[in-house]
Protein backbone atom coordinates (compact mmCIF):
# COMPACT_ATOMS: atom_id res chain seq x y z
CA UNK A 1 0.00 0.00 0.00
CA UNK A 2 1.39 3.24 -0.80
CA UNK A 3 -1.52 5.51 0.33
CA UNK A 4 -2.48 6.41 3.23
CA UNK A 5 -6.28 8.01 4.53
CA UNK A 6 -6.53 11.90 3.60
CA UNK A 7 -3.67 11.41 0.61
CA UNK A 8 -3.92 13.18 -2.79
CA UNK A 9 -3.65 11.33 -5.34
CA UNK A 10 -3.71 11.40 -9.00
CA UNK A 11 -5.78 9.22 -11.31
CA UNK A 12 -3.58 8.28 -14.31
CA UNK A 13 -4.45 9.69 -17.68
CA UNK A 14 -7.14 7.30 -19.92
CA UNK A 15 -4.36 6.77 -22.67
CA UNK A 16 -1.90 5.82 -20.17
CA UNK A 17 -4.03 3.11 -19.14
CA UNK A 18 -5.23 1.95 -22.18
CA UNK A 19 -1.70 2.01 -23.69
CA UNK A 20 -0.48 -0.26 -20.77
CA UNK A 21 -3.36 -2.83 -20.06
CA UNK A 22 -5.79 -4.74 -22.41
CA UNK A 23 -9.65 -2.95 -23.02
CA UNK A 24 -12.10 -5.52 -23.00
CA UNK A 25 -15.03 -5.53 -25.81
CA UNK A 26 -17.23 -2.85 -22.86
CA UNK A 27 -13.69 -0.44 -23.02
CA UNK A 28 -12.95 -1.96 -19.29
CA UNK A 29 -9.64 -2.95 -17.99
CA UNK A 30 -10.11 -6.54 -16.93
CA UNK A 31 -6.42 -6.31 -14.68
CA UNK A 32 -6.97 -6.89 -11.03
CA UNK A 33 -10.05 -4.99 -9.85
CA UNK A 34 -10.42 -3.67 -12.91
CA UNK A 35 -11.02 0.22 -14.43
CA UNK A 36 -14.29 -0.09 -15.22
CA UNK A 37 -15.33 1.98 -17.72
CA UNK A 38 -17.55 4.97 -15.00
CA UNK A 39 -14.14 5.63 -13.42
CA UNK A 40 -12.83 6.81 -16.63
CA UNK A 41 -14.45 10.28 -15.71
CA UNK A 42 -11.99 10.61 -12.78
CA UNK A 43 -8.46 9.99 -15.08
CA UNK A 44 -6.25 12.69 -15.24
CA UNK A 45 -8.30 13.70 -11.75
CA UNK A 46 -7.47 14.69 -8.24
CA UNK A 47 -9.01 11.90 -5.89
CA UNK A 48 -9.03 11.88 -1.71
CA UNK A 49 -8.28 8.12 -0.06
CA UNK A 50 -11.35 8.07 1.98
CA UNK A 51 -10.55 4.21 3.09
CA UNK A 52 -7.83 1.53 2.83
CA UNK A 53 -8.73 -2.00 2.97
CA UNK A 54 -5.47 -4.40 2.27
CA UNK A 55 -4.23 -3.18 -1.31
CA UNK A 56 -7.50 -1.08 -2.43
CA UNK A 57 -8.70 2.01 -2.01
CA UNK A 58 -11.96 3.73 -1.71
CA UNK A 59 -12.26 7.73 -2.36
CA UNK A 60 -14.44 10.55 -1.43
CA UNK A 61 -16.78 11.73 -4.18
CA UNK A 62 -17.04 8.02 -5.62
CA UNK A 63 -18.06 4.27 -4.39
CA UNK A 64 -15.32 2.68 -6.92
CA UNK A 65 -12.50 0.46 -5.42
CA UNK A 66 -9.16 1.76 -6.44
CA UNK A 67 -5.52 0.67 -6.45
CA UNK A 68 -1.94 1.60 -6.93
CA UNK A 69 -1.46 1.25 -10.38
CA UNK A 70 -4.18 3.03 -11.59
CA UNK A 71 -2.82 6.18 -9.67
CA UNK A 72 0.54 8.67 -11.00
CA UNK A 73 3.81 7.90 -9.31
CA UNK A 74 4.23 10.93 -6.98
CA UNK A 75 7.53 12.13 -7.52
CA UNK A 76 9.80 13.75 -4.98
CA UNK A 77 10.45 17.92 -5.23
CA UNK A 78 14.15 16.56 -5.79
CA UNK A 79 13.30 14.43 -8.46
CA UNK A 80 11.29 17.10 -10.11
CA UNK A 81 13.91 19.53 -9.72
CA UNK A 82 16.60 17.01 -11.12
CA UNK A 83 14.51 16.55 -14.19
CA UNK A 84 13.75 20.05 -14.93
CA UNK A 85 17.25 20.94 -14.32
CA UNK A 86 17.82 18.37 -17.49
CA UNK A 87 14.90 19.55 -19.40
CA UNK A 88 16.10 23.51 -19.07
CA UNK A 89 20.10 22.71 -20.06
CA UNK A 90 18.31 20.44 -23.69
CA UNK A 91 15.79 23.82 -23.87
CA UNK A 92 19.06 25.94 -24.04
CA UNK A 93 21.05 24.20 -25.98
CA UNK A 94 17.86 23.89 -28.54
CA UNK A 95 17.33 28.13 -27.79
CA UNK A 96 20.83 28.59 -28.83
CA UNK A 97 20.79 26.24 -31.99
CA UNK A 98 17.88 28.35 -32.63
CA UNK A 99 19.58 31.46 -32.49
CA UNK A 100 22.12 29.89 -34.70
CA UNK A 101 20.22 29.30 -37.61
CA UNK A 102 18.29 32.04 -37.64
CA UNK A 103 21.28 34.11 -37.66
CA UNK A 104 22.36 31.68 -40.82
CA UNK A 105 19.17 32.50 -42.45
CA UNK A 106 19.65 36.22 -42.31
CA UNK A 107 23.09 36.26 -43.74
CA UNK A 108 22.20 34.25 -46.33
CA UNK A 109 19.27 36.07 -47.15
CA UNK A 110 21.25 39.12 -47.23
CA UNK A 111 24.08 37.55 -49.48
CA UNK A 112 21.40 36.51 -52.07
CA UNK A 113 19.99 40.19 -51.82
CA UNK A 114 23.25 41.79 -52.17
CA UNK A 115 24.80 39.25 -55.43
CA UNK A 116 27.94 40.27 -54.85
CA UNK A 117 31.02 38.51 -55.47
CA UNK A 118 33.43 37.12 -52.92
CA UNK A 119 37.30 36.91 -53.85
CA UNK A 120 39.30 34.60 -52.53
CA UNK A 121 43.05 34.47 -53.26
CA UNK A 122 44.20 30.76 -53.95
CA UNK A 123 48.00 30.02 -54.61
CA UNK A 124 48.70 33.37 -55.88
CA UNK A 125 46.25 33.47 -58.15
CA UNK A 126 42.61 35.75 -57.58
CA UNK A 127 39.70 33.68 -57.83
CA UNK A 128 36.19 35.22 -58.14
CA UNK A 129 33.40 33.60 -56.49
CA UNK A 130 29.68 34.27 -57.18
CA UNK A 131 27.08 32.69 -54.78
CA UNK A 132 25.11 30.07 -56.81
CA UNK A 133 21.28 31.49 -55.97
CA UNK A 134 19.81 28.14 -56.49
CA UNK A 135 22.30 27.18 -53.50
CA UNK A 136 21.46 30.07 -51.14
CA UNK A 137 17.83 28.80 -51.61
CA UNK A 138 18.34 25.83 -50.54
CA UNK A 139 20.40 26.16 -47.41
CA UNK A 140 17.57 28.91 -46.70
CA UNK A 141 15.17 25.88 -46.90
CA UNK A 142 16.79 23.52 -45.01
CA UNK A 143 17.56 25.89 -41.88
CA UNK A 144 13.61 27.22 -42.33
CA UNK A 145 12.89 23.33 -42.01
CA UNK A 146 14.92 22.87 -39.11
CA UNK A 147 13.78 26.90 -37.32
CA UNK A 148 10.74 24.60 -37.92
CA UNK A 149 11.35 21.82 -35.78
CA UNK A 150 12.86 23.29 -33.20
CA UNK A 151 10.34 25.95 -32.74
CA UNK A 152 7.66 22.57 -32.73
CA UNK A 153 9.95 21.35 -30.34
CA UNK A 154 9.80 24.68 -27.88
CA UNK A 155 6.41 24.52 -28.13
CA UNK A 156 5.26 21.27 -26.49
CA UNK A 157 8.10 21.87 -23.89
CA UNK A 158 5.96 22.52 -20.52
CA UNK A 159 7.51 22.62 -16.82
CA UNK A 160 5.81 21.64 -14.15
CA UNK A 161 6.84 21.84 -10.39
CA UNK A 162 4.48 20.54 -8.00
CA UNK A 163 2.39 22.69 -5.36
CA UNK A 164 4.63 21.50 -2.36
CA UNK A 165 7.06 23.46 -0.22
CA UNK A 166 10.66 22.40 0.06
CA UNK A 167 11.18 21.26 3.93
Amino acid sequence: MTYKIGDKVRVKKWEDLESKYEVDEYGEICFDVGFATGMRKYCGKELVIKDVWMDIYTCHGNSFSWQDWMFEEELSIEAVVENNVSLIEVLNRKVYRLKEVENSIKALKTKAKVSHSISHRLEGDMVTLTPNQAVIDFAVEELERERALLMSYLEKCTITVPNKEVQ
